[in-house]
């Protein structure tokens, strides 16, 4: 699902003040976060690899830009990389609070089963042989279980209708 949602390409569009224009192409959520981390820790001197990547990929929507234009393309589209990042980072946890939510309500009713600190009394899951998986998964059970309540408060909510637009 991560491969699916990763080669997702929404529309990707961004002022450029320099040119005067909008700018507008899709381009995958891989490639944002390849273009991010690449834009970030590298100089402009060493981006030449990068720039001629954004050069393709305007080229590709119809903007050809004359010679060393596409450096006056870098900042406004680093700019909208970096709103886009946010935006995903607080998906991702939301995302990641719903599976700590599932996770909690399953530890939780497993030790309601046999709510014990003892792995031996405990109800291990069919194929957990070794002691010392038995010792995790009693470990896991008995560490705390969460108020629900207090998941959901604490999980960001990202807006439905960015969802479908990023």
């Amino acid at each position: 699902m991560l491969q699916e949602w990763v080669a997702v390409a929404p529309p990707f569009r961004f002022w450029c003040g320099a040119l005067e224009r909008h700018i507008e192409f899709a381009i995958s959520r891989r490639e944002i976060i390849h273009f991010a981390a690449n834009l970030s820790k590298h100089s402009l001197l060493r981006l030449g690899r990068i720039m001629r990547r954004i050069r393709a990929q305007c080229s590709n929507a119809g903007i050809d830009l004359e010679n060393l234009d596409v450096v006056h393309v870098r900042e406004p589209f680093v700019a909208e990389l970096e709103s886009r990042l946010a935006y995903l980072a607080s998906w991702l946890v939301e995302l990641l609070g719903a599976l700590f939510l599932a996770l909690n309500a399953l530890v939780t009713h497993r030790y309601s089963l046999k709510g014990t600190n003892r792995t031996e009394e405990m109800i291990m899951p069919a194929g957990i042989t070794s002691d010392a998986l038995r010792d995790l998964y009693g470990g896991v059970l008995v560490f705390k279980h969460y108020d629900p309540e207090r998941i959901r408060r604490y999980t960001p909510r990202v807006q439905d209708i960015l969802k479908m637009r990023y």
